[in-house]
Order: structure tokens, then C-alpha cells, then sequence
């Protein structure tokens, strides 16, 4: 079967929670208060490590807007962020060869030496 048919079968009240707090209420983006998960308190402002935004156009999973304005929530300095926009929908911004050469480029710049060891 194919990746877009197969789905998660969350517990009713958890899907409606998650669906509620994450995309309509937005609180991670949006609210005064943190967003506590199993205890600990999540500040994306602590997210500091290089960060490569890639984002389709027309996509209307994650608009363009909101997919630029992650920026302004993590710690990341804007020197190791890296914007990434093509004209596609959602599933076209990371289903685009095109893109590979540059992803390369970002995760060799920003990334630690290459392991090749076999994981077993």
C-alpha cells in the first residue's frame, strides 16, 4: 500500500485534543501559555540547531506563511536558516529532485562528519 493510505488510529478524545490544541488553537505558535507533553514544558525558542525551511507555494497543508513564520519561533539565528520555496503544493516540496542538491549542500555545511558504519 501506498504512505498516503495508511493511517494512525489515535483514542478518540486523544485525535480530537491533539487536533483542537495543534491546529486550531495552535499552541505551540500562538498561546501565552506553554504547551506542557508528559510533564515538560516545550519552549521551541530552545530549538537552536541550523534549520533548512522548505515550503511549496501552493500548499494547503501548510500554508507559505506559516511554513516562513517558523523562523520567528525557534532560537536558531537567522545566519544558520536557510529558506527553501518552490512552486508546488505540500507533498511536491520534498518529493522534488531538484531540491536534493541544495538539502545536500545544507546538511554538509551544517552537519558533523559522515558515519557509514552499518547500524546492526
Amino acid at each position: 500500500s501506498y504512505w498516503n493510505r495508511r493511517s494512525a488510529r489515535p483514542a478518540y478524545p486523544v485525535h480530537i485534543e491533539f487536533l483542537r490544541r495543534v491546529y486550531n488553537d495552535n499552541e505551540l505558535a500562538d498561546s501565552d501559555e506553554p504547551v506542557v507533553l508528559c510533564g515538560q514544558e516545550i519552549d521551541l525558542k530552545r530549538i537552536t540547531c541550523p534549520l533548512q525551511i522548505i515550503a511549496g507555494r501552493f500548499d494547503h497543508i501548510v500554508p507559505l506563511p506559516v511554513a516562513l513564520r517558523t523562523s520567528h519561533l525557534v532560537g536558531t539565528p537567522p545566519e544558520d536558516q536557510e529558506f527553501l520555496v518552490i512552486q508546488g503544493g505540500h507533498v511536491r516540496a520534498i518529493v522534488n529532485l531538484d531540491l536534493y542538491p541544495r538539502i545536500v549542500e545544507f546538511l554538509t555545511k551544517h552537519g558533523g562528519p559522515c558515519d557509514r558504519t552499518p547500524v546492526s
